[in-house]
């Protein structure tokens, strides 16, 4: 996954393609890491507590854990009218082929995004230190469906305040 502008978060999803039931579980990373963030080459896991894709490269560096996708409810708090284009709306609008109606939106993993978790329980988003060109790479260990959405969001620092594109490139194993 590339961000070839500098400064776009990315959502990331992925499910296990024998059990849709079992997905990437930004929690049990959480939880089996016991931080707030993982780092490249630890593991990913899924919500069954299994090895699903790892990230292998990051130049970034940064991802976290603990934020949830955005979706309409989320904007209506910030002042946005209905209709403003949400990492959660990508996602249903992608995975419905998938999974059939989707309605719950797992919790993604984000990548080239910078939020702390502060010794007094805050969590503070910061200005997003992506540059272009910036890449992740994620090694998939099992054979699966995977999504991902850039952050249209226009309220906070996070993306930049302005949305960019990211590039996606799938390889096989040599």
């Amino acid at each position: 996954m590339v961000d070839p502008c500098g400064k776009q978060v990315n959502d990331f999803w992925a499910f296990n393609d024998a059990d849709l039931d079992e997905h990437l579980s930004a929690k049990h990373i959480g939880i089996l890491a016991n931080r707030s963030s993982n780092r490249p080459g630890e593991s990913f896991h899924t919500n069954h507590r299994r090895l699903i894709p790892q990230p292998a490269q990051d130049t970034c560096g940064v991802y976290e854990l603990l934020t949830a996708s955005c979706e309409q409810h989320r904007y209506r708090l910030n002042g946005r009218l209905d209709g403003h284009p949400s990492g959660s709306d990508n996602y249903i609008e992608v995975m419905t082929r998938f999974l059939g109606e989707a309605r719950c939106v797992p919790q993604p993993v984000n990548l080239f995004i910078n939020v702390a978790a502060l010794p007094d329980g805050r969590v503070e988003t910061g200005e997003n230190p992506s540059t272009p060109s910036e890449y992740a790479v994620v090694n998939a260990w099992i054979d699966g469906v995977a999504a991902r959405s850039r952050f249209p969001q226009q309220c906070k620092p996070v993306a930049g305040r302005y949305p960019t594109d990211l590039h996606v490139g799938i390889y096989k194993a040599a």
